[in-house]
């Protein structure tokens, strides 16, 4: 707990630090989290541990875009229960300010093509925040 009682600084030094500066200095967060058997990657759980440095500080207001990364994902329902399950305490502890939080199915390149005009609309939606 030593980094979340120093707020500006942690113990453990890699580039957290250079991360939560820029986390800090932006106008709008956009992450695109995949799901892998119904949660969000190791990596990304790595990330959000290591933000404990601005637990209960309010960022930036963020997007949120989950993807549905496998065939057995189930519906875009399915996608966006998951992963929003997994980033709640991330969203609710850490201060983002949640704007907006899309799901897709995108389990090959074809998926996508078959989605492009959703996915233009939450472009367009995500530049409308700036």
């Amino acid at each position: 707990m030593v980094c979340l009682d120093n707020k500006t600084d942690c113990v453990i030094k890699d580039d957290s630090q250079e991360i939560i500066s820029k986390i800090k200095a932006s106008d709008l967060l956009v992450f695109v989290v995949p799901n892998y058997i119904h949660n969000v990657p190791g990596l990304f759980k790595n990330f959000i541990d290591r933000l404990l440095p601005v637990y209960g500080q309010q960022l930036k207001k963020s997007v949120f875009v989950y993807l549905g990364a496998g065939g057995e994902a189930g519906t875009e329902q399915d996608v966006y229960d998951a992963v929003a399950t997994a980033t709640k305490g991330m969203k609710m502890y850490l201060g983002f300010g949640v704007a907006r939080e899309f799901a897709f199915m995108c389990t090959n390149e074809p998926d996508i093509a078959k989605q492009q005009e959703k996915i233009d609309s939450m472009i367009s939606e995500i530049k409308s925040l700036l």
